[in-house]
């Protein structure tokens, strides 16, 4: 299977999340299914991937199924997880926090220092 990873943001002025794209069978609820490969990204915590609809240059997505992302960046597989490790946090323990949710652009006026 080949993979890459990626930051991006959901909405202009939103924080980053991690997305993982790659080229393998269909994955719906953690699990492969029985199918021909194709390419898919897994945005944020997401357990279903998404179909990419169009892949930009060094296989950059720039449309996938559902999620218009905006200012992505290659990044390395420990920064994807870090990305995902702490969106997970802050959903579960901090909610008040952009990383919890991303579709919303930062409030600078509102996040604690």
């Amino acid at each position: 299977m080949i993979e890459h990873f990626w930051r991006a943001k959901l909405v202009p002025g939103g924080p980053f999340v991690g997305v993982k794209t790659f080229l393998g069978p269909p994955l719906v609820d953690g699990e492969y299914l029985d199918r021909s490969p194709r390419w898919q990204a897994i945005i944020r915590n997401e357990t279903t991937a998404r179909a990419i609809l169009m892949l930009g240059n060094e296989n950059a997505p720039v449309e996938i199924d559902g999620k218009n992302i905006r200012s992505v960046q290659a990044i390395t597989k420990e920064d994807y997880l870090l990305l995902i490790r702490h969106s997970e946090w802050a959903t579960k323990h901090a909610p008040h926090l952009p990383d919890a949710n991303p579709e919303t652009p930062i409030d600078w006026m509102k996040v604690p220092l």
